[in-house]
């Protein structure tokens, strides 16, 4: 099967999207593993080549079909069935490690670095420079301000591309797209019942770590932002986990997901970005720290910043609507926020 990194314009039809998952005899044929993306080999996701292109690409490791199901559905742009949508992180194939269900025969699998991997799916990624938090930080290392040279509006932008994309992806699509990738099976079919319209998703994970970058427009920022890790991605109103704690709505933190949490994440993440501190003041780093007291609290709102603190860090980079939408996406509870065709509007029409 010919590599579809030579061509990613010439991916399947959507409703052939499970033709992507390919064996892991394939991967092995086609990619030369490089070494894990950590240093301490923790996290399953590596760096590898295409043997036929010489193209340097990201490889991760996942047990469930769900991240990359999620992946596939929001990636490409209105229904040509064949464009990667640019503000999402391209997914270029999917390589099983599973027969039938069932762990993969001995000598299968793949290993990097002394680990073996011999079930579950590998996900073939485009290849970044860094993360947004990488980037921002090698800005500050080499004496520069990015919270006050940085172009935030271009930034916000390319944010609320990426995040509009996973809410609406669906939309772009006709109905008889819709109908005929659930009946046929397809990877959708993951997500939703057959017969059932396609849904709107949540990313639900939200921050600097999951924009990927490319690119450094003098001094301004990075020229390339692709939201990726789509791992606790789900439709929009049902349970969630797996969120991080600096950013993550009071309804994520109780375990479900509404349409406007993952505007309470951007705003929580900008906000860290300008202000040089968490939107949250907690003792602790990650939900399974948090004590039944302390996690009752930040789910009722304590903890967080003060509102004016939040306007003086927008106000630098963001006039009115656009400030007043950011902040009023940080309430507490998910009906006092904007709705979402307000944000939408709002964020696509700053100034």
């Amino acid at each position: 099967m010919e590599c579809v990194i030579q061509r990613p314009a010439m991916h399947p039809n959507k409703t052939m999207w499970m033709d992507l998952v390919q064996p892991d005899a394939a991967y092995r044929k086609q990619f030369a593993t490089m070494r894990h993306l950590s240093s301490t080999k923790q996290k399953p996701v590596w760096w590898a080549r295409c043997t036929a292109t010489n193209k340097k690409v990201v490889v991760k490791h996942v047990q469930s079909q769900h991240e990359w199901a999620a992946h596939l559905a929001v990636q490409y742009t209105g229904n040509t069935q064949s464009h990667f949508h640019p503000g999402i992180t391209p997914l270029y194939a999917v390589y099983s490690l599973e027969t039938d269900g069932q762990s993969a025969v001995a000598g299968a699998g793949v290993e990097v670095e002394g680990v073996m991997y011999t079930s579950g799916y590998l996900l073939v990624m485009e290849c970044a420079e860094s993360d947004l938090t990488v980037r921002f930080l090698q800005e500050q290392n080499r004496g520069n301000q990015p919270a006050t040279t940085w172009d935030f509006k271009a930034l916000l932008k390319a944010c609320v591309e990426s995040i509009e994309q996973v809410h609406n992806y669906s939309k772009t699509w006709t109905q008889e797209e819709r109908a005929e990738t659930v009946r046929a099976g397809s990877i959708l079919s993951l997500l939703v019942d057959a017969g059932s319209p396609l849904p709107n998703l949540a990313h639900n994970d939200v921050k600097p770590d999951n924009f990927f970058v490319t690119g450094n427009e003098q001094g301004k920022g990075p020229t390339t932002v692709r939201l990726g890790d789509f791992g606790c991605a789900a439709i929009q109103g049902s349970v969630t986990a797996g969120v991080t704690l600096c950013y993550g709505a009071p309804e994520q933190l109780a375990g479900s997901s509404s349409g406007t949490s993952d505007w309470f994440c951007l705003s929580a993440m900008l906000y860290a970005m300008l202000a040089g501190r968490h939107y949250r003041a907690l003792p602790v780093h990650s939900i399974s720290q948090l004590t039944p007291r302390q996690r009752s609290d930040v789910i009722r709102g304590r903890w967080a910043a003060r509102t004016a603190d939040v306007q003086r860090a927008f106000a630098a980079h963001y006039r009115r609507p656009t400030r007043d939408v950011l902040v009023q996406c940080l309430c507490v509870k998910a009906e006092d926020r904007p709705s979402l065709s307000t944000t939408h509007r709002a964020l696509r029409a700053m100034s």
